[in-house]
């Protein structure tokens, strides 16, 4: 959250990133959180496989969190701008990260 929120998150530091690395910053922490969902879901259910539904679930939280966080930043007024790439991106890595892990949880 306070990556998303603050004004400036990294103080006076300025590093000069290649095209769209906020995008893709967007798609990796929102990814990031749909894993460590997931991650925990399945510790608790003594890793076996998590059902596409959950999934889905997961990442659908994901983005709309990354919708609210959008939103905020506009309402907050704190310098922050309101992207709706932003929020594509979020939704992105989300859905991207629910897929891969479908795609790569052993079978049990």
């Amino acid at each position: 959250m306070w990556l998303t929120l603050s004004p400036r998150p990294f103080g006076s530091l300025h590093t000069p990133f290649f095209p769209g690395a906020d995008k893709l910053a967007h798609a990796l922490m929102f990814g990031f959180l749909v894993a460590m969902m997931a991650l925990d879901k399945t510790r608790k259910l003594n890793f076996h496989r998590l059902s596409s539904i959950y999934m889905i679930c997961c990442a659908s939280f994901a983005s709309l969190l990354g919708v609210g966080i959008e939103y905020l930043q506009e309402a907050l007024q704190t310098g922050r701008e309101f992207e709706y790439l932003d929020m594509a991106a979020d939704s992105c890595g989300a859905f991207a990260v629910a897929f891969i892990w479908l795609l790569l949880q052993p079978e049990l």
